[in-house]
């Protein structure tokens, strides 16, 4: 018998379980208070016996005022409680006066949640179609349209909805060689009014009729929702244990049962336990160092799945199911029905017919490639992300593109409309306080011992943010416990990983997954060290993770990079190359059949055309004509000297020039046709013009335009010399002639019957030249001529 001192003291014991989540680069624990005065012993569990802990076996004594229970842990650590315990006088000792229980904290993955609302419904890929059998009418009116008219849910007209005309062209009246020659491309590629090669030459079109632009829909549509604010999903779990003694044949035996769970989240924040000992209250969650993404600023595009587009094994767009769903940029995206939205997913039909040829035909819209206004649609962003995604590379489009999507409405008890993504090993703390009867405590936790079983990283393109390292290790002990892995030390130029945490159970295995970035552009080989700690820090395992880098290519627009140009190590120079780069286009694997019927059908002269199109264009078919020019002249000018000569300064009669005739040097003298002759026997000489003169008039019709400008020059400079030269030329002249006049005798006084007295000419005498009637009279008493 018992003899009690004292009144039993029922003691309320408040203490902090704090959980750990996702993405803490640093782990911190946040220390809570403990209530009460009270013994807590530390025990280990290797699994051996797993009660062995109440008789305090491998234990040790410590203060335990905190505890962390992470997201994704599974019972590896609990907490053992024994109530209500009384002092033995006789015995002088405690002695419980009820049984223990136990209780075991998990907590679920960590997810993010994205609440989504409906927006507006787009479609997948609205294309162009043009009519051409008969007349264009495209007014809305007009019950004729050539296009028709697309009409809502109420059977109402939608605007705009006919399309547009474009007319024929004067571009399309000239056959097909000539566009490849003149204009260096055939009209139907640039020029959305000549589709079909139907206006002008060779067909009964004219430059007066007009086709119809017409846009369609195709069988695929998206539902558009705008994404709200993220917010935390997972659930935490109490799990507690009563223990009972049981007399079974004169034997008593000591069994745990079930005593009750509570589930704690964002929609309920506290509980009891079965039997009323316990009461549980969740507070929240700590922010973290690394921010959620924020996906306010786009919009989530979910296809229609119908009976129609998932018969045969579905649509190719539809077949992946959530993993292809796409978060498409606001700036990319039209919601508002008239808005001017070409080139982006839910282009209105307004925006395509304000492209249009106008009342002429003959509009903007007219001049721009086919499909201009059509581009940029879902299922263009679709093929673009699947061929990143065949080559290794992040989508852009894609939901993978923030983490692990795990789909819609999978995000727990809380049943919200959200697209949800699963956090991985990094961590996050939660607050959640828990009120029990007790008076000593045991904490238990689990310990093995694991090995890393393989570790390994991909290569990559510097700076391309693409790099991944996997780390694999297997929980080689008896229970399920909690390891971490930790980058102890990387190369220049790595970021290294956070530290993460896993529970994983016996002989099991548990892949770690790291980005790794490299902010070195140079490609060069790199190493990690990467580190083992079980669930008390004691060092398991170490392995180094080697991988290599490649020097980044240039891409241009939709260019698709795969370099493979590895600097062996810091001292090579050598760069990636652009052909390294390759079209998205090459992974564009549709097939039209059309356009292949009409490769085969091409006669041999367009096939030859379309193997030099790309050469002529109007530029280099005026070089090349002047060149062909410059050929003619430098070879006639080889036998007429005048032709080589011509622009070239020309020739004069009676130059004299020296040239070699048979091997001999001899005077040549040009005359009155222009042709060399010898002045030694009179005979023409029939002679090249010379090396020199050939080459230049080769690029004469290039230099014209410098030759034409030289003689500008020289003429402007010569009218200003004789500008210049006038006054004093016209004096010298009037001297010149009054030397150049005899002496005469002076005139006697003039009488009626006077004649006129002429000196006569001496042999010593010269001619008196003749002059001109500008010349001023004489002056004092000079006789005149």
């Amino acid at each position: 018998m018992f003899e009690y001192r004292g009144c039993l003291a029922l003691m309320r014991v408040i203490f902090v379980l704090l959980e750990v989540s996702v993405f803490l680069r640093e782990r911190k624990f946040a220390l809570g208070m403990l209530i009460a005065k009270s013994d807590l012993t530390l025990c280990d569990n290797v699994g051996l016996n797993p009660h062995n802990v109440v008789d305090n076996k491998s234990c040790q004594k410590k203060l335990i005022i905190a505890q962390a229970v992470r997201s994704g842990q599974t019972g590896t650590e609990s907490f053992l409680f024994t109530t209500n315990k009384v002092y033995d006088s006789m015995e002088k000792e405690q002695a419980r006066l009820y049984y223990p229980f136990t209780l075991s904290v998990t907590k679920s993955k960590l997810r993010y949640v994205y609440p989504f609302f409906y927006e507006t419904t787009v479609n997948n890929h609205p294309y162009e179609e043009v009519r051409t059998k008969v007349s264009c009418r495209d007014g809305f009116w007009d019950t004729r349209a050539t296009c028709g008219f697309a009409h809502d849910h109420k059977g109402n007209r939608i605007w705009d909805s006919q399309g547009f005309c474009c007319s024929c062209s004067m571009y399309d009246t000239v056959p097909d060689w000539a566009k490849w020659l003149l204009f260096g491309g055939h009209a139907n590629e640039y020029y959305r009014g000549g589709q079909g090669g139907l206006c002008g030459y060779s067909h009964k079109h004219d430059d007066n009729d007009k086709f119809s632009h017409c846009m369609r829909m195709d069988d695929l549509w998206y539902d558009v929702f705008s994404i709200r604010e993220p917010r935390l999903s997972f659930v935490i779990s109490i799990q507690a244990f009563e223990q009972v003694k049981k007399v079974i044949n004169n034997k008593t035996i000591t069994e745990w049962v079930d005593g009750g769970k509570i589930k704690l989240n964002y929609q309920k924040r506290s509980g009891f336990g079965q039997y009323g000992r316990l009461l549980a209250k969740f507070h929240g969650t700590f922010e973290s160092t690394t921010e959620i993404p924020n996906l306010v600023h786009k919009y989530l595009l979910i296809p229609k799945v119908t009976a129609a587009n998932s018969a045969n094994g579905g649509h190719v767009q539809i077949r992946n199911g959530f993993h292809d769903y796409m978060l498409i940029p606001s700036d990319k995206i039209s919601i508002r029905e008239g808005s001017d939205s070409c080139d982006m997913v839910g282009v209105s039909y307004s925006s395509f017919r304000k492209l249009g040829g106008g009342s002429s035909g003959r509009g903007s819209g007219c001049n721009q490639k086919p499909d201009s206004c059509l581009n940029n649609q879902p299922k263009d962003l679709f093929e673009e992300d699947t061929a990143l995604r065949n080559i290794g590379r992040t989508p852009n489009y894609f939901v993978e593109q923030y983490g692990k999507c795990v789909g819609v409405n999978t995000d727990g008890p809380s049943e919200d409309l959200g697209i949800v993504y699963e956090v991985g090993d990094t961590v996050r703390n939660s607050l959640i306080t828990l009120e029990v009867s007790a008076d000593d405590m045991v904490l238990i936790y689990n310990r093995a011992n694991g090995i890393i079983v393989k570790s390994f990283a991909t290569d990559f393109d510097a700076l391309s943010q693409d790099g991944t390292l996997t780390v694999i290790v297997q929980n080689t002990g008896l229970v399920t416990a909690d390891f971490y892995v930790v980058f102890s030390g990387c190369s220049e130029g790595v970021y290294r990983g956070d530290e993460r945490m896993a529970s994983i159970n016996p002989k099991s295995t548990h892949m770690f997954t790291y980005d790794i970035n490299v902010y070195m552009k140079k490609g060069k080989k790199h190493f990690c060290a990467v580190q083992l700690f079980d669930s008390r820090r004691h060092l398991q395992d170490t392995s180094n993770v080697t991988f290599k880098t490649y020097t980044p290519c240039v891409c241009l627009h939709h260019c698709i990079c795969k370099c493979n140009e590895l600097a062996a190590d810091e001292n090579d120079n050598t760069e990636a190359d652009i052909d390294d780069c390759q079209n998205a286009e090459d992974y564009d694997h549709d097939y039209d059949e059309d356009e292949d019927e009409e490769d085969k059908e091409d006669s041999l002269l367009t096939k030859i055309l379309k193997k030099v199109r790309g050469f002529f264009n109007p530029v280099r078919i005026v070089l090349i004509v002047l060149l062909f020019c410059g050929v003619g002249k430098a070879m006639i000018g080889r036998y007429f000297i005048s032709v080589a000569k011509l622009g070239l300064g020309g020739v004069r009669i009676g130059e004299k020039v020296i040239r070699k005739v048979k091997g001999e040097k001899k005077l040549l003298t040009y005359d009155a046709a222009m042709n060399l002759v010898d002045t030694t026997n009179n005979t023409t000489v029939i002679l090249n013009h010379g090396t020199r003169d050939f080459f230049i008039n080769i690029i004469f019709f290039y230099l014209l335009p410098i030759i034409l400008l030289v003689k500008i020059a020289y003429f402007a400079r010569g009218q200003r010399l004789l500008k210049q030269l006038e006054p004093s030329t016209s004096r010298d002249l009037q001297q010149d002639v009054e030397s150049a006049l005899p002496e005469t005798v002076p005139a006697p006084k003039q009488t009626t019957n006077a004649r006129r007295i002429i000196p006569k000419k001496t042999p010593n005498m010269k001619a008196v030249p003749k002059l001109k009637a500008n010349v001023p009279k004489l002056k004092g008493g000079a006789a005149k001529k």
